[in-house]
């Protein structure tokens, strides 16, 4: 992480303000059963591709020397995946001069994203694209977007900025979701059809979405890279365990 930091600041010049997202720790390892099954299914695919398939493993992929090198610097924003910090972690932030952001997929969270002093409320509909960013992925929101940022915005009752996310791949879509409840929209996974993306190029244009139940969590994204034999079906999948050995 820092590697990266210090590489974009090299390229940047000094008063662009950037931002940080850290994923925060979900849980423990996934069922050893479930994550066996799953990769069965993988191993189909990976036979196909003439590849081999690693070993399952989980951990938490340092998030407290994460934080600790985020405390010790000052980054424009920080913002906070599949969970929410502690208020000790967003004091120091803070000391530094950094804004938090907490991704939240219902009311609940944001609640408590506001208790522990959060700038900003990244408020994800259930239309978004990829993993849902939610707290406890047996409970993920289901709500939509539009719905998700009125309530939120109810139940705030402050001037704490909210930035639409989730399904906004169109100019009209952000400026549907700046009417009034958002200050930002934030646009991702839309970008996954652009011919430079590494991840889908330009092979996700034009198919249809769906969504599934990983072993990491529920995800949506394009029926062709999901497909029914990636789906674990309903139940806790438990933290953030990869099959592939990625962690």
């Amino acid at each position: 992480m820092q590697r990266e930091i210090d590489e974009l600041r090299s390229l940047l010049p000094t008063d662009v303000p950037f931002g940080v997202n850290v994923f925060s720790p979900s849980g423990g390892a996934s069922n050893p059963a479930v994550v066996s099954a799953y990769a069965r299914r993988l191993s189909v695919e990976a036979d196909r591709r003439g590849i081999s398939l690693g070993s399952a493993r989980w951990d938490d992929d340092n998030y407290a020397g994460k934080v600790d090198q985020l405390c010790h610097q000052s980054i424009s924003v920080v913002s906070f995946t599949f969970g929410c910090p502690d208020p000790a972690v967003v004091e120091s932030l803070h000391a530094v001069g950094t804004s938090v952001w907490v991704s939240v997929t219902t009311v609940e969270e944001a609640r408590s994203a506001q208790r522990v002093g959060a700038d900003a409320l990244v408020v994800q509909g259930v239309e978004v694209g990829g993993h849902r960013h939610s707290f406890d992925d047996t409970q993920p929101g289901d709500i939509g977007l539009l719905a998700l940022l009125q309530l939120v915005d109810a139940a705030i009752a402050d001037a704490r900025p909210l930035i639409a996310s989730g399904g906004l791949s169109t100019g009209r879509g952000v400026a549907a979701a700046l009417g009034g409840w958002c200050e930002a929209g934030s646009v991702r996974a839309a970008l996954a059809g652009m011919g430079r993306c590494g991840r889908l190029g330009g092979r996700g244009r034009g198919r249809c979405v769906g969504g599934a139940r990983a072993v990491s969590g529920p995800v949506r994204g394009v029926t062709w890279l999901l497909g029914g034999r990636w789906d674990i079906g309903p139940g806790r999948s438990g933290g953030h365990s990869d099959p592939s050995g990625a962690g």
